[in-house]
């Protein structure tokens, strides 16, 4: 099977383990979370899970906490400072991914 792991966050934490973590990780992915391609990734990204995980935060203002999507803001606190794309793990097997059947966050 072939996947990519992409992520958006405000800080390094996630990508840094995913990148130079532990020797094994595992990423519990919902169904909501599964998209065909690096473009729809990209566009859930900035159009749902963003928005909405900015909302969470109240101690940041952003644009996306209004409109509801991404407004390719500025904002030192945005929420989507950090870019990353996974396509292999390296080494072999490191990154393991569980599939849920069922919608889980954002």
């Amino acid at each position: 099977m072939y996947a990519n792991l992409k992520y958006c966050t405000q800080s390094v934490i996630i990508v840094a383990a995913l990148a130079f973590g532990p020797k094994n990780i595992v990423v519990f992915v919902g169904k909501n979370k599964i998209v065909r391609n690096i473009k729809e990734a990209i566009e859930r990204i900035k159009n749902i899970s963003a928005p909405l995980n900015a909302l969470r935060n109240a101690e940041v203002r952003l644009p996306c906490q209004k409109t509801g999507v991404c407004m390719d803001c500025q904002a030192p606190h945005r929420i989507c400072n950090v870019w990353t794309i996974t396509e292999k793990s390296f080494p072999a097997k490191r990154i393991k991914i569980i599939l849920i059947d069922e919608d889980l966050g954002y």
